[in-house]
């Protein structure tokens, strides 16, 4: 009887951490904010239909708590296009990365994160973590005026980063 008991609540449990995780799955290529973070809805601003973007996904999971993976296409390059800098909510610039974050691809080819020689990539921010899986992150830069660390990724202090099956080419 108490066998039973614990596989039930082992059974609520993981149903219960299941509920409150968030899935995101990204379905266009364009660099677009989420057009209402904290609706619990990715769509990217200006975009037609409820799509969402990389961008919007990030900033959608920034407003909810975690956590959040995000599935994005493989053989794709998403480039940054939204230049700006000393923003810290994905809005523009970097990926600003809030909250507990995983971005994967599961399959051969992975995902390729073009930074366009903009702005670093990602920057996880205090007691944030990000988990990339299967990809590849390439021309990040973090030489402006007032961007010095990070050229794919700037991790603060007291953020997590967690790489699997991840290249960096030409960042600087």
């Amino acid at each position: 009887m108490k066998f039973k008991n614990i596989i039930l609540s082992t059974t609520l449990l993981i149903a219960s951490n299941l509920a409150s995780a968030n899935f995101y799955l990204v379905d266009r290529f364009e660099d677009a904010a989420d057009t209402n973070p904290g609706d619990g809805q990715c769509k990217g601003l200006n975009m037609v239909w409820a799509t969402c973007s990389l961008r919007a996904a990030i900033m959608e999971a920034n407003a909810n708590v975690g956590p959040h993976t995000i599935l994005i296409p493989a053989g794709t390059d998403f480039v940054l296009t939204q230049v700006g800098e000393d923003e810290d909510n994905a809005f523009t610039g970097d990926l600003d990365i809030l909250e507990d974050i995983s971005i994967a691809n599961g399959l051969p080819q992975g995902f390729v994160i073009d930074g366009n020689g903009s702005d670093r990539i990602f920057n996880v921010h205090d007691g944030a973590k990000l988990t990339l899986t299967n990809g590849l992150l390439t021309n990040g830069v973090a030489n402006t005026a007032n961007t010095f660390e990070g050229g794919a990724i700037k991790v603060e202090i007291g953020g997590v980063l967690i790489v699997d099956e991840v290249d960096f080419v030409n960042n600087i």
